[in-house]
Order: C-alpha cells, then structure tokens, then sequence
C-alpha cells in the first residue's frame, strides 16, 4: 500500500482572505465594478449610442452624470458598456492565456529531452517578437475569417480578435513557470513511486502534478488578468483593438484625450473612463497581493 504523499504547494488559505481588510475592500469594490458593468452594460446597449447633438459635450449633471460626449451621447452608458467590454475581453484574454501555458509548460515538462528542449526554443523565439507585431498578424489573420466565415459582427470580430491576440502572446512567461514547477516535481518521490507502480503519464499529471500546480496557477493568473485588461484598453486606445461605435475603456479614453484642447478641456471625456479602469486595476492587483500572500502563508498585517 502506497500512502500518498503530501502536496508540498497545496492551495490551503491559512490566513483568510477576510482577514486581509485592503484585499477585502479591493475585492468588494472589484464585485459591485463587475456587477455595475455587467447589468449596466445590458441596460446600456440600447442607449450608448444615442445622439443627441443638442446636448454635445455637456459637463455632468443629474440628468448626465458623466456628462455627454462630441455627439451628445450619454458618457454613463458607454463608459458601463465600455467597462463590460473591457473586463470581458480582459479576463477571457488572460484564461486563455493560463491555459496555453499550463498546455505547453506541462507537455514540455513531462516530455523533457529533445522535445523540451524545441517547445523551449519556440517560446523563445515568440519572446523575441515585437508584441504589437504579433497583435496586429492576428487581427488580420483572424479578422477577416471570423466575420465572413462565421458571419460574427464588427463588434464582436474586434472583441474575440483582441481576445485570441491577447492571450496568444501573453501565455509564454506562463509556460516557462509551469515547465519549471514540472521538471521540479517530477524528480519527487511520490511522482517516482507512481511511475513504479504503472500510473501513466496523464494520470500522474492529472493525480499528481496539477493539484501542486495550482498555487503558481492562481498567482499568476492574479497577476495575468489585469494585465490582459490593460494590454485590451492599452490597444484600443491605439486604435488596433475594439473599434467604435463598440466602446471601450480604452477608446474611449482615446477620444477624451482628443477632446482636450489648450482652448477648452471636456475633462470629464477623459477622467471618468480612465478612473473606472485605473481603480478596477488597482483592485485587481490588490486582490491578487492578498491571494498570493494567502496562498504562501503569510501573516496578515
């Protein structure tokens, strides 16, 4: 009889998130953001593009509570439906990513020798391209397939685009932890005594290494998803990702920026979409230091 052995990165949160009063505040505020943009969002799909010229770059008032934009467009709806889109394309980005790069870590890791050794260097070489290079390829590859093969909208060809984009080139630094947990692990006693008594490969991998893999899993991912959020309104903002009259936190804050003039400032174009994102970011990476100091055991201050 073999006793299982014990799970040295085991995902038991000692020191409760609860206990943590800035990550639970960040996460409260994270769950009233997400809920916000999610039923405002459905609310504001038939709303945000509704021109009122009449009533163009209006400050906020109780009417407008983030005033209106060069069209009269209510800014609250957009920056709601923005915020929808943003943190939609965001965390679908970084799940993506976690899951090619806990593929590839896992199969290069389990392989080892000469195939670890090529699925190393192809992600070696990914690293060496320039990301909005990359970025780019894939909205002209995939853009166009999308919406004349599938028959998918503008809007939703630039959402899962950006989505595939994204956490196409944000899987790599994932792999390489995951390759090296692997290597790690398999050198363990209990992988060996698995090995022995005839376990196969997928049942080790699956029995063994993934429930010692979670802990770098949910750190990372902690890490990954506001980053793929940046990367999405970082993008749009350039131009090459979510495209009007679809908003996003990202373009719209492009156009606030091109609101902005040494003659006249309609500062609210540009603080109240660059404030949900700023502020949704900053919650995310406070909840992700007070998940990952759970996860290492860490004493709350």
């Amino acid at each position: 009889m073999i006793v299982a052995a014990e799970r040295e990165f085991s995902i038991g949160v000692t020191p409760s998130l609860a206990r943590r009063p800035t990550a639970s505040a960040a996460a409260i505020f994270l769950i009233l953001m997400i809920a916000a943009c999610g039923v405002g969002g459905l609310w504001a799909r038939s709303r945000f593009a509704a021109t009122h010229l009449e009533t163009a770059r209006t400050p906020p008032t109780a009417r407008a509570p983030f005033g209106t934009d060069l069209l009269g467009r209510c800014l609250l709806p957009r920056c709601l439906l923005g915020g929808a889109v943003s943190l939609g394309v965001g965390a679908a980005a970084a799940a993506f990513s976690v899951f090619l790069g806990v593929v590839w870590g896992s199969l290069a890791g389990m392989a080892g020798g000469r195939l670890d050794a090529f699925m190393m260097r192809i992600v070696d070489v990914l690293y060496g391209l320039p990301y909005l290079l990359l970025v780019i390829l894939f909205k002209i590859g995939l853009g166009g397939l999308l919406s004349s093969r599938l028959g998918m909208s503008h809007g939703m060809t630039d959402a899962v685009v950006l989505m595939l984009a994204i956490g196409g080139v944000s899987w790599l630094t994932m792999a390489r932890i995951i390759r090296t947990q692997v290597l790690s692990l398999k050198a363990r006693p209990f992988v060996e005594a698995a090995r022995a008594i005839g376990v196969g490969p997928i049942g080790i991998w699956r029995t063994h290494l993934l429930p010692n893999l979670a802990g770098p899993i949910i750190a990372y991912t902690t890490l990954t998803i506001p980053q793929a959020i940046l990367q999405e309104s970082f993008l749009s903002f350039l131009g090459i990702g979510i495209q009007p009259p679809m908003p996003s936190w990202g373009n719209l804050a492009a156009e606030g920026v091109a609101a902005i003039n040494s003659v006249q400032s309609f500062w609210w174009l540009l603080a109240f979409p660059c404030g949900m994102l700023s502020l949704t970011l900053l919650a995310l990476n406070l909840v992700g230091d007070g998940m990952q100091a759970a996860l290492s055991g860490e004493d709350p201050a």
